[in-house]
């Protein structure tokens, strides 16, 4: 599946807030957009840290079965690292995807 990443509401590497699912402010982690696009609404998702934070299995389980468990704190550290570019970010965050069969796309 292709995931797309706008990075005018990107939330990322930024140690000055919690990065999170979906903020108060509609920015999101690539987390977010991912389950955004897998029909997970906003209310589900505002203020949850990460997919595992979602509680109700039923909507949990709407995320790609890769990237619950293990998987989910890699991609979420390597979004919040605060020590790589964003080029660097968008690389690595898009080649785990690759790695999965699924496509991450950056756009704006």
């Amino acid at each position: 599946m292709k995931f797309i990443v706008d990075r005018s509401r990107w939330l990322r590497g930024n140690r000055e807030s919690d990065s999170m699912l979906l903020n108060s402010r509609g920015h999101m982690c690539c987390l977010g957009f991912v389950g955004e696009q897998c029909g997970i609404t906003k209310d589900e998702m505002l203020g949850r840290a990460l997919p595992s934070s979602i509680t109700e299995p039923e909507i949990r389980s709407k995320y790609p079965s890769w990237l619950l468990g293990e998987n989910e704190m890699y991609c979420a550290n390597f979004n919040d690292s605060s020590v790589i570019s964003d080029d660097e970010r968008e690389a690595g965050l898009i080649e785990i995807f690759n790695h999965q069969g699924d496509e991450l796309e950056f756009v704006g």
